[in-house]
């Protein structure tokens, strides 16, 4: 484990867990470093998976320490791993990535803490925040990009309440500001499960079950908690805050990450800025016109990836010179083992832009199998195009457009609120911060679902007007052994899904949507939520 610490002489301390993918992570850390340029007073620790260590030149500049834990974002098949089928290779790494946030708690906090002034945050993927704020018995909050990824069993109620009478009713009969039943149907639920169980009392020394006595376990009369504010990252015109949601919940809007910690780590992609004079940042709206970064530098994007889009030097006369390419990326999908067959993907992407006259960006997110079936494609280009990465891997340095100059593919990192409104449309998997970027750019979108939240943004988006039907998987990945009339069928959807995305109604309902989204301050407001909370 990692840890660098700054001055901790300061009057709270915060712990910030936030595991998952870059999507579920970068939005939490964009709203903490928000907080402590607002609160200077605060000693803050991200805490996070290595895997997001770039993210931490940024939350330093911010006065934010970070440890990193060596658990991966997404558990890794057994077999990729060269696990046993029969070895229990998930529960060793949920061991040792427990055992990590232990330490980085007792890094943080010391063995006791100060629940009058210290604080502690997580998102939805780090639920051990729960159950250790409970142990240092400090206040917490929960920030989510996105809407609860899971539901309650419909028995759970009915079980709970068999099993545990004497909490059921406590938690029926709370009062206004305390853990209420209101709170576990809406997102506390799984904090009871047999998950945790053995954890809390054989490593926490903690009752089994959260909100009981460990040696009764009958319910905390004498020290019920608060309900812990729940902050969402989106807005209201996309999601509305239903009546029966508990009043801990806040819609705030979106958390935008400013633009320059959307560009690699290698920095060749952004303007020095050090001779530039101070200046007010800019508001969202004004980096979209200007292309500007949040600190008032001018973005410059990679050379090819700027031609492309300019549909400048060697784009065939046949393609429409005044539309603009589609953007594809399906983000953590290809890591997370739903990519099975990127050759496959790429052939319908080809025949589909062949079909519907367009061009098109994909992002690939680095994943080696992507890039390794775009380099076949493209070999004469192969040493021109690759850079040596860490861990033997390899990535598509600049940028190469292959299909006939139709399809151009990058691994680099390219901030979306600049790539999103430069495009006709947006393709991708649904994830919440893909999906907050397009509504951002006010572009059309089509979404291919695998996961969790996914399915919700993608009914979410057509309900809005602002997708058509989501696509399933088979549409865009064909299964390694498809027939051809699997990949005309794929062909065939994807292309109608495109016309329905250019349809007048469509672009501007969606249009429409992002101006507001743009006027927005969903940091803003997140900031001052948890900022009364910590100083209460």
């Amino acid at each position: 484990m990692y840890k660098c610490n700054y001055v901790t002489h300061r009057d709270s301390r915060v712990a910030v867990f936030a595991f998952g993918t870059r999507g579920d992570v970068l939005p939490v850390a964009v709203v903490v470093a928000a907080l402590a340029q607002a609160k200077k007073s605060l000693a803050i620790t991200f805490i996070t998976h290595a895997a997001h260590q770039n993210l931490q030149i940024h939350l330093s500049e911010a006065g934010v320490s970070f440890i990193s834990i060596s658990s991966p974002p997404v558990v890794p098949s057994p077999r990729s791993e060269g696990w046993q089928e029969s070895e229990s290779w998930k529960d060793t790494i949920e061991h040792a990535h427990r055992e990590e946030c232990i330490a980085a708690m007792e890094n943080v906090m010391g063995f006791s803490s100060d629940a009058s002034r210290d604080f502690l945050i997580f998102n939805f993927f780090a639920l051990e925040g729960w159950h250790l704020a409970e142990l240092y018995r400090v206040p917490c909050a929960v920030v989510a990009p996105y809407v609860v990824p899971y539901s309650a069993p419909t028995s759970f109620e009915r079980q709970f309440r068999s099993m545990r009478p004497l909490l059921y009713n406590r938690l029926q009969a709370a009062l206004p500001g305390e853990v209420g039943w209101g709170e576990v149907l809406h997102w506390m639920w799984p904090l009871f499960t047999e998950r945790w169980a053995a954890w809390r009392s054989d490593r926490l020394h903690l009752s089994p079950c959260p909100l009981t006595d460990p040696v009764t376990e009958l319910p905390n009369i004498q020290d019920w908690p608060s309900a812990a504010p729940l902050l969402y990252g989106f807005s209201q015109d996309v999601v509305e805050c239903p009546v029966y949601w508990p009043t801990s919940v806040f819609v705030c809007g979106f958390w935008y990450a400013p633009m320059d910690w959307e560009v690699s780590e290698t920095g060749d992609i952004m303007s020095k800025c050090a001779q530039l004079e101070p200046r007010m940042e800019p508001s969202l709206s004004r980096c979209l016109e200007t292309g500007l970064t949040t600190n008032g530098c001018p973005f410059v994007p990679p050379v090819k990836l700027h031609l492309f889009l300019s549909n400048e030097r060697g784009q065939e006369q046949h393609l429409q010179s005044s539309r603009p390419p589609i953007f594809v990326g399906l983000s953590s999908i290809g890591s997370m083992g739903f990519m099975t067959n990127p050759e496959g993907m790429l052939k319908v992407l080809k025949a589909v832009l062949e079909a519907t006259n367009n061009r098109a960006v994909l992002l690939t997110a680095a994943y080696p199998p992507l890039d390794l079936a775009i380099i076949t494609t493209f070999e004469h280009e192969i040493t021109q195009h690759l850079l040596p990465q860490v861990n033997g891997k390899f990535m598509l340095k600049e940028g190469v457009a292959i299909f006939n100059k139709r399809l151009f593919c990058t691994s680099g990192s390219v901030p979306y609120i600049w790539l999103l409104p430069k495009c006709l449309m947006a393709i991708h998997h649904g994830g919440s911060g893909t999906t907050a970027a397009s509504l951002c750019a006010g572009v059309p979108q089509i979404i291919c679902p695998f996961v969790l939240d996914q399915f919700y943004w993608a009914e979410r988006m057509a309900w809005l007007g602002v997708a058509p039907p989501p696509l399933r998987p088979e549409h865009l990945i064909v299964n390694v052994h498809g027939s051809v009339e699997d990949y005309n069928e794929a062909v065939r959807v994807v292309s109608c899904a495109i016309a329905k995305a250019c349809k007048t109604e469509m672009r501007a309902c969606a249009s429409n949507l992002g101006k507001k989204i743009r006027s927005e301050d969903g940091t803003g407001t997140a900031v001052r939520i948890l900022s009364e909370r910590i100083c209460a």
